[in-house]
């Protein structure tokens, strides 16, 4: 006898507009917009009057798992006369998301002073969660996530602690609802929401490892609320406000310190320091590369050969999208680059010092901005939009909605067609090049790459 096909959910991915109110009404009440949208449709279609939804009591929750005021649906189902009923105190009248059953508290759970479940947790707990979820993320991404939690940790009931020097070497707390919200109520008061997605991650990976449905209900009650305000348009000093003139500005200022004669030979750093800035610059307004991508690169990819063909291949690694990708060299800046080569043998750039080294010089411009000059500097010299994207390395999506905005101004065209297009090594760096490589000079005129070869010879490497 044949097995039955087992049965598969399938469900399908839909983009849509909400108002205002409807978008702040998911965001602040529910945890899971599309099993709500999902309760409503079915309801509607079943015509199953609304059932009651109940606002929990910190603690009091069904089950007793509910520890927050956010509304939750019971799966049991009302009979028509018990959904004609008034709400009572600390009910409302609609429908949210469906929950899991709730689960009895796990082993974990503890009772602080005052009789709240707490659960403690400890380093040790962050290396577990790094580990198993996140291997192979990169150091920085780890530093964040350890310093994220330790500083979570704080906002509880320290039991453990110990120092070495600033940082901290042994740190074991006991949270309970109150660390959350109240290490909740702080973040929103920050700038940055990042930290709180750390933590709010590993509650939720643990709740799950312990199956602790009340450790994932603190988990998933964590959210940065705080909207930052903005423009659509940029203003001096905006990361996109950055003209040509201020690129010219900056390469000037580094020049005049490379070139500076009354520099003595014991400061030599600060001649070097600059060209390698200077460079960063060119590169940067050149390539259109992300800061954090420039910085990991290695003479590797940047040799004689990959100089003499005009463009070279960036590892996956070593990309924000995990995706490799063609990085083209502008001609202009080819001879710079052999002469850092004979300054910095380590590597070519070094984004993380060039804050400094841009104030110590009177620069005005960070070294992001470079990339947002690029974007725009591209677009009006008129390069293929699409090889743009996938040399500055945005994402597929951005490329596939490029597509269809072509597909649609050229509905007739037998050129273009639905599918996603990707082009070869060659056509990209053939396109840079006889667009940004021939219509965008980055060399400002008086720059002299002769005399800044002269004003560094004693200090160059053979």
């Amino acid at each position: 006898m044949k097995k039955g096909k087992k049965y598969e959910r399938k469900r399908k991915r839909y983009t849509f507009t909400l108002s205002d109110e409807a978008h702040d009404f998911l965001h602040e009440s529910v945890t899971n917009a599309s099993r709500f949208l999902e309760s409503l449709i079915m309801n509607a279609k079943s015509g199953i009057q609304p059932v009651i939804m109940t606002v929990s009591p910190i603690g009091d929750g069904p089950g007793g798992i509910r520890t927050h005021g956010r509304p939750v649906m019971s799966r049991t189902t009302r009979t028509s006369e018990e959904s004609r009923k008034e709400p009572q105190d600390g009910e409302i009248q609609g429908i949210t998301h469906e929950e899991k059953p709730s689960k009895k508290p796990s082993k974990t759970q503890e009772k602080n002073k005052e009789g709240q479940p707490s659960y403690t947790f400890d380093l040790k707990d962050i290396e577990t969660y790094i580990s198993e979820v996140m291997p192979t993320a990169r150091p920085k991404t780890m530093k964040g996530v350890r310093a994220g939690f330790k500083q979570f940790l704080g906002f509880g009931e320290i039991i453990e602690q110990k120092k070495k020097g600033t940082k901290i070497t042994k740190l074991k707390s006991r949270i309970s609802y109150t660390t959350v919200r109240t290490y909740n109520n702080h973040i929103n008061t920050l700038k940055s929401g990042t930290a709180l997605g750390y933590v709010r991650s590993i509650l939720i990976y643990y709740g799950k490892k312990r199956g602790d449905q009340t450790l994932r209900d603190w988990g998933e009650s964590l959210s940065y609320t705080k909207k930052k305000a903005h423009s659509l348009y940029s203003k001096p000093g905006d990361k996109a406000a950055v003209t040509w003139e201020d690129i010219e500005h900056d390469i000037r200022a580094f020049y005049s310190v490379i070139c500076d004669p009354t520099i003595p030979r014991q400061f030599r750093t600060k001649k070097i320091s600059a060209y390698r800035s200077m460079v960063n610059l060119l590169f940067g307004v050149t390539s259109g590369m992300r800061p954090e991508e420039m910085n990991r690169l290695s003479w590797e990819e940047i040799n004689p050969q990959t100089m003499e063909q005009g463009y070279f291949i960036i590892a996956p690694e070593k990309t924000k999208t995990n995706a490799d990708r063609v990085i083209p060299i502008h001609p202009a800046i080819r001879p710079y680059l052999e002469l850092l080569t004979h300054l910095y043998q380590d590597k070519p750039f070094d984004t993380h010092n060039y804050r400094k080294y841009r104030k110590r010089d009177g620069c005005l411009l960070t070294i992001a901005q470079a990339r947002n000059y690029a974007a725009k500097e591209w677009y009006n010299i008129g390069m293929n939009e699409k090889i743009r994207i996938a040399i500055m390395g945005h994402d597929e999506g951005q490329i596939k909605k490029e597509i269809e905005r072509e597909d649609e101004e050229h509905v007739d065209s037998k050129i273009t067609d639905s599918k996603y297009r990707k082009y070869g090594i060659k056509e990209i760096a053939n396109e840079y090049q006889k667009t940004v490589g021939t219509k965008f000079n980055p060399i400002p005129a008086g720059i002299d790459i002769d005399k800044i070869r002269e004003s560094l010879k004693e200090y160059m490497i053979y």
